[in-house]
């Protein structure tokens, strides 16, 4: 994080005058930033006449340079394939997509599919709908639409297509990143991603590379991770107050099904938070970076804190590197469903790099990114655990 990735791809494609390139990110004024840093021109795609998907479509025909969000990205199927492949395309994609969800599916629901409109299963695990129910429109053509994109999958190779199957899982289209010529992924921890088994899972090979001292691309290496985590531990003043800490001392205390199973304890956490920037920080307003699941944001949220609310997942963002008071509220596990979905394929998850990835990436957001000490609330001992593992340069994170 801050290793100047961006900068660095941006470099690249300023000296390249051979290629055409397509720039995803996440946010939209990331996009700008692109446009203005770069020599090139670079087309983002409107609504303004036609949806952002034609506009694309229509840059991609011209061969224009493109740079647009995630968002947009994720929606991309075959058809945008073929002129990615016939433009000669190289992907920059910064920062880390989800590349499959889980959709739940009823017994009822998946009789009445089976009976009218599925096929089979390929060879892959891809979900196939029957050629002659392609004209089919109704409650299910959500589904339809995903199977004609190659990007429904049964939850588990082991599974077959039946009245049994509870789950079905929406895949990014494999085809998309092989469309590109050459694919670049700007993220940190690339172990604590699902692209990581994503990739493993459709054979598409990768290499995983760093920059070093002098910004050249060079293969990953510890020893250069754990020489820019030098420094860091003398920055990052983590609450070690019994009182407040004691709500997130067991193992799953404050992640998502805690939550949702012990309401009474949430105005114990909503006082704490409080406390903690009141008293034990006397935060101003605008030092202030927090963040919990979602769901709960308004659970904890309080008088002098509020606004500064970020959420749990946010990258790439450096609207908040003025604060320097904050508080992760939340013990980040991945949906056990999704553990499971790739275990059946015999890829194990890491994790304890996935938490901590996606804390160090929400922290990143404040003043430390500039090397300046910040005050960090964390009550989830286990999130502290990992967090000082990474600290000291363990190769457990």
């Amino acid at each position: 994080m801050g290793s100047g990735k961006t900068t660095k791809m941006l470099d690249i494609i300023n000296k390249d005058n051979e290629n055409k390139y397509m720039f995803i990110t996440p946010y939209l004024k990331e996009v700008d930033r692109i446009k203005r840093s770069t020599v090139k021109n670079f087309y983002e795609p409107k609504n303004e006449v036609r949806t952002k998907y034609a506009d694309i479509m229509s840059h991609l025909h011209r061969n224009n340079n493109i740079v647009s969000i995630h968002k947009l990205f994720m929606d991309f199927n075959g058809t945008i394939e073929n002129l990615i492949v016939s433009g000669d395309y190289i992907l920059v994609l910064d920062e880390v997509t989800t590349p499959i969800k889980l959709h739940s599916i009823s017994k009822h629901d998946m009789r009445e599919i089976l009976n009218n409109n599925l096929k089979s299963v390929d060879d892959d695990g891809f979900i196939v709908w029957n050629p002659k129910k392609i004209e089919y429109e109704g409650v299910f053509s959500w589904m339809k639409y995903l199977a004609l994109k190659n990007c429904l999958m049964v939850y588990g190779k082991d599974l077959s297509l039946d009245e049994n199957c509870k789950l079905i899982v929406w895949s990014y289209p494999k085809e998309i990143f092989k469309a590109f010529k050459k694919v670049y992924i700007l993220t940190y921890m690339f172990d604590g991603c699902l692209l990581k088994p994503y990739f493993q899972l459709h054979n598409i090979s990768y290499e995983h590379c760093t920059l070093d001292d002098q910004r050249n691309i060079v293969p990953y290496s510890k020893e250069i991770d754990f020489s820019r985590r030098k420094g860091l531990r003398e920055l990052i003043n983590i609450c070690d107050k019994y009182k407040l800490n004691h709500i997130g001392e067991e193992e799953t205390a404050l992640c998502k099904n805690w939550f949702i199973k012990n309401p009474s304890e949430l105005p114990i956490l909503k006082r704490n938070v409080s406390n903690y920037f009141k008293n034990i920080v006397k935060a101003k307003q605008g030092d202030v970076l927090w963040t919990t699941f979602k769901d709960y944001k308004d659970n904890i949220k309080g008088k002098g804190y509020s606004s500064g609310y970020l959420e749990c997942n946010a990258r790439a963002s450096n609207d908040y590197i003025n604060t320097n008071k904050l508080a992760y509220c939340l013990n980040r596990y991945e949906n056990p469903l999704i553990v499971n979905y790739f275990a059946k394929h015999g890829i194990k998850l890491n994790e304890s790099s996935l938490a901590i990835s996606e804390l160090l990436q929400w922290a990143w957001r404040s003043q430390i990114r500039e090397y300046k000490p910040i005050h960090l609330y964390l009550p989830s001992r286990r999130m502290r655990a990992y967090l000082s593992e990474w600290l000291n340069c363990s190769d457990d994170v």
